[in-house]
């Protein structure tokens, strides 16, 4: 008899221990008060506890709160509706700022809508990252940033639209989006950071706009003296392993071409490059360690290079040719060699 009330209590002891448990398994959606510079009050969205139980369609409210506290539903925190398990987000003209991967590792996630007169001006680092479910998204017009990382590794992402008042597309925007074909980018755009489309390996075409530019400006160096340097418009690797890109125009902004830019494109036939081009670089180390090879590395299919400057011209560009080899692969820019000349075109 002992032994029997002893088992029922040490059950219903284990019972009452696991009910905090269970109820964190819950998911919770929170909506935070909070007050802009000018003392307005809004709200900030964010869910808890076992969020992969959110499913279906998520709309954001547009307000949130009854009496003095109704306010708009202004911003998403980081990670605020990441790894649920929506299928359907709807972003409403309320939201002006997301956190960081705000709505990242929604696997299940397959379509965004965003509101007629939505606001957001950027998408952070990782909005959407590993979203592998999303097939196609329009952004809206106030977009001027996509972040670094923004769309990372959404593997069935094939068609983007971007809208006419992007300027920056940040690092590893697009890296690992496997199936987009064709993408056009706007002429505001001033900015492809580095690894912006690393193995886009669907991409066929890209036109670089003009408006893409290499900045040089003034900063104080370490010795309180001042130092030219310069804002790639194009980062290194932005393109690389891009295996089906067969044509590439580069615009007339861009006087370098970084490490890596079009390195591995190996279905690459042929690129377009302007006249005011400088340099065309080698590989590039960072702390000793190599981050990627020369500009042009393994483009064996290239064939043309159109030069919109003279044939002189292309000679006085400085190019990186001396081959390195690390762990067995040897990086050149040999394709460049080997590719016909056009000039003036």
């Amino acid at each position: 008899m002992k032994r029997k009330l002893t088992a029922l209590i040490i059950t219903a002891l284990i019972c009452l221990a696991c009910v905090p448990l269970f109820s964190g398994c819950k998911a919770k959606t929170n909506y935070t008060l909070a007050t802009d510079e000018n003392g307005e009050k809004y709200y900030i969205l964010s869910v808890s506890g076992f969020t992969n139980n959110i499913k279906g369609e998520f709309e954001i409210p547009e307000y949130y709160g009854e009496g003095d506290d109704r306010a708009p539903v202004k911003e998403v925190a980081q990670e605020g509706l990441s790894s649920t398990g929506i299928s359907k987000l709807v972003i409403p003209a309320t939201v002006e700022k997301l956190g960081n991967a705000a709505f990242a590792y929604n696997y299940n996630l397959r379509e965004v809508v965003f509101k007629e007169g939505c606001k957001l001006s950027e998408l952070p680092r990782g909005a959407f990252g590993y979203c592998r479910s999303i097939k196609n998204i329009t952004l809206p017009n106030s977009v001027k940033t996509v972040g670094a990382l923004a769309f990372l590794e959404c593997e069935v992402l094939s068609e983007v639209t971007l809208p006419e008042s992007l300027e920056v597309i940040g690092d590893g925007a697009f890296q690992g989006c496997k199936k987009i074909e064709n993408i056009t980018l706007p002429e505001t755009l001033k900015k492809i950071g580095d690894l912006a489309f690393y193995n886009c390996e669907a991409l066929k075409q890209i036109s670089i706009p003009d408006s893409v530019a290499d900045v040089e400006r003034e900063e104080v160096g370490e010795d309180g003296k001042p130092v030219r340097v310069t804002d790639y418009g194009l980062g290194y690797a932005a393109f690389h392993s891009c295996t089906s890109l067969e044509k590439a125009e580069v615009g007339k902004g861009i006087t370098v071409l970084r490490s890596g830019v079009f390195g591995y494109c190996t279905a690459l036939k042929e690129i377009y490059l302007p006249e005011n081009l400088k340099k065309v670089e080698g590989a590039y180390y960072k702390n000793g360690n190599l981050e990627c090879g020369h500009a042009f590395h393994s483009d064996e299919a290239l064939t043309d290079i159109y030069f919109a400057g003279s044939e002189e011209k292309w000679e006085a560009v400085e190019k990186v040719m001396t081959p390195i080899k690390e762990q067995g692969t040897v990086y050149d820019n040999s394709a460049l060699n080997r590719a016909q000349k056009h000039f003036g075109k």
